[in-house]
């Protein structure tokens, strides 16, 4: 009888046992899912991206940040005016030099079409006055003239001249106008940036004496454009000559009798 008692006790602690080796497996297994979850949401892009946003919100000028730490950001609003203050400086420079050089190119340009023109209308008086006597001269001009055709080629060529002096007034003439719409839009910049940078420093005396500020996220927006629209403005460094070299392409002068023809019957 004792021998059969001892044998059902032995019965129940193993069941026991593995009761509790099944609890543990299960613990383990549903840890072993908790974990295998964590990590697939970690590496699928969702996650990825809720983890960049709270990252951004860290080192980024939120709304939240900026309510957080209203001291730090309008001292980081006013460096960054400051700065783009100096590069609109620059770019008002540059672009006064721009437009003064345009003004200068267009004037010069000016006087070489204006003595090319003369030059043409010059040589088709020449040209008929010698069609007219049927004699060619030898000279015209400085320039040897050996024939009908060679005094036809001259003519022909200070035509194209004319022609290509015109083509640089009238580029001269635009990169001066734009230069001149440029400086504008920078003149603008200035003045918001003065007037953001005055309510900035406003702010700050506020900010120490309230610890408070009223709008601040209506003035971020305003900040933001400001930086945004000013960085367009000064990115733009070419010179009057590159812009000039994109815009002129030099006219051919023409041969032909037919070409010539048609100059004489302008």
């Amino acid at each position: 009888m004792n021998h059969a008692h001892a044998h059902q006790h032995a019965k129940v602690q193993r069941a026991r046992h593995n009761h509790k080796g099944g609890v543990s497996v299960i613990v383990l297994a549903a840890a072993a899912v908790v974990a295998i979850v964590g990590i697939f949401l970690f590496v699928s892009k969702p996650w990825q991206q809720r983890l960049k946003d709270g990252i951004r919100d860290v080192t980024e000028w939120t709304p939240e940040n900026i309510v957080a730490n209203k001291a730090g950001y309008l001292n980081w609003a006013i460096d960054e005016l400051q700065k783009h203050q100096k590069k609109l400086e620059a770019r008002a420079f540059s672009l006064a030099k721009r437009e003064e050089e345009a003004r200068q190119e267009k004037g010069k340009y000016e006087g070489v079409q204006k003595a090319y023109e003369k030059l043409v209308e010059e040589g088709k008086v020449a040209y008929k006055e010698a069609e007219k006597n049927g004699k060619w001269p030898d000279k015209w001009k400085d320039v040897k003239i050996g024939s009908k055709r060679e005094f036809q080629v001259q003519i022909l060529t200070a035509d194209r001249d004319a022609q290509n002096a015109a083509k640089l007034v009238e580029t001269h003439k635009n990169l001066e106008q734009r230069a001149l719409r440029e400086l504008t839009d920078v003149k603008e910049y200035q003045v918001k940036i003065k007037t953001a940078l005055s309510k900035l420093e406003t702010d700050k005396e506020i900010l120490k004496a309230t610890e408070q500020i009223k709008d601040i996220t209506d003035l971020h927006n305003d900040v933001k454009n400001i930086l945004v629209n000013a960085g367009v403005i000064v990115s733009d460094q070419r010179t009057i000559k590159d812009v000039a070299a994109e815009n002129v392409q030099a006219q051919k002068a023409g041969t032909t009798e037919e070409d010539f023809a048609k100059l004489m019957a302008r």
